[in-house]
């Protein structure tokens, strides 16, 4: 029976087994009794207990940082994604557009009139038009386009040339191409 002075702190536990006891005493170092150790079992339960469902002044202080930092960010990313959307819808008009002009400049070359070999047409829109006719050789000009063209580009000119023979305005001769209408 316990003192009278110690009547108004005393607690009774019960356990469910007697292997539950048993395997308790076990866990319990030698250096302490198990009444001893089940309290500090207790008192380190309400601590985790504590430290879950209080959070701290300063977690809380630095959770709603993260919050408002979090918000910021989504905000900033929805804003870039927005203009990389507008970046590629502008890249797309421009891309769709460049055809438009190659086929513009390859039939403002043609309708000057003669005839015009392939490397000629792709070294002319290649070099804007600087090339005069007494630097022209063919083997000379076919070393040029093939060192200065870009491949897509030679094969964007070829395209067109293809396309507009197709509609009826040019026609490839042993000479070259020729603007008929």
């Amino acid at each position: 029976m316990a003192r009278s002075s110690l009547k108004g702190r005393q607690y009774t536990i019960y356990v469910h087994r007697d292997e539950d006891l048993a395997d308790w005493k076990k866990l319990c170092p030698s250096s302490m009794t198990l009444n001893g150790w089940i309290l500090e079992m207790i008192e380190k339960g309400i601590d985790v207990i504590e430290k879950r469902s209080i959070p701290r002044i300063n977690d809380t202080e630095e959770l709603n940082a993260l919050r408002k930092e979090n918000l910021e960010l989504k905000k900033e990313n929805e804003v870039l994604a927005a203009r990389l959307h507008q970046k590629e819808i502008q890249d797309a008009l421009e891309q769709s557009q460049k055809p438009l002009q190659l086929d513009k400049q390859i039939v403002d070359l043609l309708k000057t009139g003669g005839f015009w070999p392939s490397t000629r047409i792709i070294a002319n829109l290649i070099n804007h038009g600087e090339m005069d006719d007494a630097a022209y050789t063919p083997t000379a000009l076919e070393e040029r386009v093939m060192k200065n063209a870009n491949s897509k580009r030679r094969k964007a000119i070829k395209h067109t040339l293809q396309e507009l023979e197709q509609l009826g305005l040019l026609e490839l001769t042993p000479r070259g191409w020729k603007w008929i209408k």
